[in-house]
């Protein structure tokens, strides 16, 4: 005895899969059908009609349509629904691409201008009743602030537990991130190295000897092809490391969340959370936004941070006082102030001009701690500005993990449940109720009887 139920919320092409594979299934069993589709009946043997609880018409789908009463009516009730839902999208189609072909060509300066004129009014106005009312809500505030506070814990929390079960779910890939590590690692001590043959050859010119020159320069060129081959070299293999061992993870997540879609109750599809569109939609999108927290991205971040590293080390041997200066002027560079490498570099000027007159630092040295303190600066700074891809990514990778944790209403994976012993194919239903899930209030079985003989 088998049962299905399809559901609604399937199309026509996905409709005609499901039913198919149900037809394959159901040959050589004795099969209840309770469908939202007459279409999904057509085959079978026998149809049973019934108004107000009683039987009023039974045969097979052939028998009932020649006989044109109710079955004959429902069906053609359905189908000229189904034409005009057909159309009602069609024409809901044609709407929104006029209405965004429109919206294209109205868009002009004086909107803008609209736009930020209501922005500065709203501001202005959030400010007065802010002040008006702030001594007033003082309390109210600090209780925000302290679960704001609890909130954030709870938040970074769960972000680090997150990026841990990412990590752990690409650990079959763990020889090429380990190599592509490394790689990342070599390759951002390659770029402090730029600034320093551009410090050298800058400075090259200081030398009075014409022939003392152009061989310092020659050579100062050599050097830089020889690390633009070495760079390219290591990018290809970070590159290659981590592109393989994300696109794995990306596969590996989507095929996990789609078995664990495939085990989900037929109730948790009724939902429009859960529809058709948006399932293949998180599955499109969801399983690659993961990348943004490991994969070529990852590898990124990396080689910045040695090469930040690494630049700070060049500039303590060089000169550790304007080292220390410029470190202080660090952290606004790297969240993207854009006065501070201003203020940064006025401050080393000042403070370098006394050290070179003091005969403290040569002027090289300093040159140098400008360029490979400040550029490795920059360079994060631009990678700090794509963490908002990474919160993406985060929470992309906790929807991915709820779907895999979550344990259906009807494991069918599940060996647990009752074994019954001496079966003879004899069933016999009293009094059965059912109603979906998500539509309580629509019973689909009252007090529903039938008995089958084997």
């Amino acid at each position: 005895f088998y049962t299905t139920i399809a559901t609604s919320a399937l199309d026509y092409e996905s409709e005609k899969i499901v039913q198919k594979a149900l037809d394959h299934v159901a040959q050589g069993r004795t099969t209840l059908i309770i469908a939202h589709r007459l279409s999904t009946i057509r085959n079978a043997d026998k149809i049973i009609v019934m108004q107000q609880g009683e039987i009023v018409e039974e045969g097979d789908h052939d028998s009932l349509m020649k006989a044109q009463g109710i079955y004959f009516d429902l069906i053609k009730q359905q189908y000229l629904r189904q034409v005009e839902e057909e159309e009602e999208e069609e024409l809901q189609l044609e709407q929104k691409e006029i209405t965004k072909l429109m919206s294209d060509d109205e868009t002009n300066d004086d909107s803008i201008e609209q736009v930020h004129r209501k922005l500065t009014i709203d501001s202005a106005a959030q400010s007065v009743i802010s002040a008006v009312y702030g001594m007033k809500n003082s309390r109210a505030s600090y209780r925000w602030r302290k679960n704001d506070d609890e909130n954030m814990i709870t938040m970074k929390e769960r972000k680090k537990s997150t990026t841990l079960a990412i990590l752990q779910m690409n650990k079959p890939e763990w020889l090429l991130i380990a190599i592509g590590c490394i790689v990342a690692s070599m390759n951002g001590a390659t770029e402090p190295s730029y600034c320093v043959i551009q410090t050298k050859l800058a400075t090259v010119f200081q030398e009075c000897d014409e022939n003392v020159q152009k061989r310092k320069v020659f050579l100062y060129i050599l050097l830089y092809l020889l690390f633009g081959v070495i760079s390219l070299v290591l990018l290809s293999i970070q590159g290659y490391m981590f592109a393989h061992s994300g696109e794995a993870l990306t596969k590996r997540l989507r095929s996990k969340s789609f078995r664990a879609i495939l085990r989900q109750e037929i109730a948790y599809f009724d939902q429009e959370k859960h529809s058709t569109g948006v399932l293949c939609t998180r599955l499109a999108t969801e399983a690659s936004a993961v990348q943004s927290a490991s994969g070529v991205r990852f590898g990124l971040i990396l080689q910045h941070i040695f090469g930040m590293i690494v630049g700070i080390l060049i500039g303590f041997v060089y000169s550790w006082q304007l080292t220390l200066l410029m470190l202080v002027f660090l952290p606004f560079i790297l969240f993207g102030a854009s006065s501070a490498i201003y203020f940064a570099i006025a401050a080393f000027i000042s403070y370098g001009t006394f050290l070179f007159e003091e005969r403290a630092v040569p002027f090289e040295n300093g040159f140098m701690v400008l360029n490979t303190v400040v550029f490795a600066a920059r360079t994060i700074g631009q990678e700090l500005a794509l963490f908002p891809d990474y919160g993406k990514a985060i929470e992309a990778a906790e929807n991915i993990f709820k779907l895999l944790n979550r344990k259906p209403a009807i494991d069918n994976e599940s060996n647990n449940g009752v074994k019954i012993t001496g079966f003879t194919g004899q069933l016999d239903f009293k009094d059965v109720y059912f109603n979906y899930p998500n539509r309580p209030e629509s019973a689909i079985l009252r007090n529903f009887k039938l008995k089958i003989q084997p």
